[in-house]
């Protein structure tokens, strides 16, 4: 899979069913080429989206560990 195909795709938390966010980065390991973590920016209303220098955009870091399912649209996940 290529990064092209999961950026943008919605995380949702399967503990609560909840939008996480937007994937918008991922974060791998040099040497083993392995992937660690995908980042998921946090869905914001209108007037956050309209003034980012008085609200910055929120970052998760989801672990691979918390990745349940890839699928379609939509990464599932389970954490906290």
């Amino acid at each position: 899979m290529r990064f092209c195909e999961i950026a943008g795709k919605q995380v949702i938390n399967l503990c609560d069913g909840r939008v996480v966010g937007l994937v918008n980065d991922v974060a791998f390991d040099v040497k083993s080429n392995k992937l660690l973590a995908i980042y998921a920016r946090t869905t914001q209303p209108f007037v956050k989206k309209m003034l980012p220098w008085l609200f910055p955009c929120e970052e998760i870091e989801i672990s691979m560990q918390e990745i349940e399912n890839i699928c379609g649209d939509v990464i599932l996940v389970r954490f906290r």
